[in-house]
């Protein structure tokens, strides 16, 4: 009996998620405009690119700042075999040729650690060497050790990549952090102009069919009036020609909202078979947005300023890099430690000798005909004509946050008058249609006031269209939520 129940107790609980409301909730989605951009920002296929991209990006820096730590590595070459005859000289001077035999093997390894401030490497090594010589009726074998070595390689005088290197990094990595914030404020413009284009198709499909309505409802009336003749044949065909039109404009806004539905699926990675349903977003407080707060948001937290000081310091290492090649360098390499060798293992341990090395190399250019000095003005000079295009890229971006503000302060006054000449305009119809079904005004000056009703619901509806989307416009080009007062960092 225990078991029974235990063993449907696990069938239950495997089996009932399956059939939980969460799991049945996925064939449908309702979504609000803020609800549908949270959407897309998490699971749409665009977010799964931008995050992509940016994880790519993250691990490139990840890899930089690798480079920056101690690495241990290990070299090793085995087996190694050599048959050759080798050209030797002789004690009176003569060249003899021998047949040479050997096998040889080595590991060395190292530790090794770079100086991003100078450019040089320190390195702390230990190796061990084995050969083995065939041939001569005996075969020999020797070993040869380095229990522990210090190298050290400076260059002098010279560009310092790993400097320069660790800068760009750093700022690029910077970059690519606002860039994904941007790209996903991007997602909600886009979203936006989706989510208007179905809801409007929506609103569009709506109007037809009320306007197929009314035109069935007055044709059906204007028979009636014209059978006892208090209608001319010619205003019958007016309002039977409007019927035909209303049904054609029916039948195209239906496939208008399929489409506009397939879009909005594909942007939020939805199957075809869920059903979705939009709510319009309701007209919330104005906001009182300075264009010169967003300009300074713009500054503070968009990708663009990084960006233009990457490239002031690509421009700057241009120079440094062709001011090092123009005149004197050196490279200073050292190393100290011990070595030793004999035929077996135990033996190069022993009594190790100790080894040094020192070298300074240097190169200076005599005479190269103003090269030089060519690329060193070169530079100076592509850094004048990047500074001047960086100002202008910069106040061509500082007028477009400004008149972005100003554009969707104006937005935030033609929403509340459209939404009022909407009103009206459907007043106006409602008292229109009364007139003439009571026989007071014709047919023309109702279509009329029907034309005006569909055209004041039209702007209105674009109208707040485009208020939405600069709205996100705005907090892309800002990072900056105007809502909450947070920057989107």
């Amino acid at each position: 009996m225990k078991l029974t129940f235990v063993s449907g107790l696990i069938i239950f609980l495997i089996f009932t998620p399956a059939f939980s409301p969460a799991q049945q909730s996925r064939s449908s989605y309702r979504f609000t405009l803020e609800s549908c951009i949270h959407f897309a920002r998490d699971g749409s296929p665009a977010a799964a690119i931008e995050e992509a991209g940016f994880q790519r990006r993250y691990w490139d820096y990840r890899a930089f700042r690798a480079d920056l730590l101690p690495r241990v590595v290990l070299n090793g070459n085995a087996p190694g075999l050599n048959r050759s005859i080798t050209a030797i000289v002789l004690d009176g001077g003569n060249r003899a040729f021998i047949p040479q035999s050997d096998a040889f093997s080595s590991a060395t390894l190292s530790l090794v650690q770079t100086l991003p401030w100078t450019g040089g490497q320190l390195t702390l090594s230990s190796g061990l060497q084995r050969i083995d010589q065939f041939g001569g009726g005996q075969d020999t074998l020797f070993w040869q050790s380095t229990p522990l070595v210090f190298s050290f390689l400076q260059p002098l005088f010279r560009h310092n990549d790993s400097k320069w290197r660790r800068l760009r990094a750093n700022l690029d990595y910077r970059i690519a952090e606002r860039e994904y914030r941007e790209s996903l404020e991007g997602i909600a413009v886009d979203i936006t102009d989706t989510f208007f284009d179905f809801y409007i198709a929506q609103m569009n499909v709506a109007n037809a069919e009320f306007n197929v309505a009314i035109n069935d409802t007055l044709y059906t009336i204007s028979q009636g009036r014209y059978q006892v003749g208090t209608i001319a044949e010619n205003e019958l065909l007016q309002i039977e020609l409007a019927l035909l039109t209303a049904r054609n404009e029916l039948a195209g806004a239906r496939l208008a909202l399929q489409r506009a539905l397939a879009s909005l699926k594909t942007a939020l990675g939805l199957p075809g078979e869920v059903q979705v349903e939009v709510i319009p977003p309701a007209w919330s407080a104005p906001l009182s947005i300075s264009p010169d707060t967003a300009i300074a948001y713009a500054r503070r937290n968009r990708s663009n300023f990084l960006t233009y000081d990457a490239r002031r310091l690509s421009a700057r290492e241009d120079i440094s890099r062709a001011r090092s090649e123009a005149g004197f360098s050196a490279s200073l390499s050292a190393s100290f430690g011990f070595n030793q060798s004999a035929d077996n293992i135990p033996g190069v341990y022993r009594d190790p000798l100790d080894q040094q090395f020192f070298t300074v190399n240097f190169q200076m250019p005599i005479l190269d005909w103003g090269r030089s000095r060519a690329a060193v003005q070169a530079a100076r000079l592509e850094q004048e004509r990047l500074q001047t295009d960086l100002d202008l890229q910069e106040e061509n971006f500082v007028q477009e946050v400004r008149f972005l503000a100003e554009e969707f302060l104006l937005l935030q006054e033609q929403v509340i008058l459209a939404a009022k000449a909407d009103t009206i305009a459907n007043r106006r119809y409602e008292v229109t249609k009364n007139r003439y079904l009571v026989g007071k005004i014709d047919i023309t000056e109702l279509y009329n006031a029907q034309s005006q009703k569909d055209g004041a619901r039209q702007n209105y509806i674009q109208t707040l269209r485009r208020y939405w989307v600069t709205y996100y416009r705005l907090r892309q080009q800002t990072l900056y939520d105007f809502r909450e007062g947070v920057s989107i960092l």
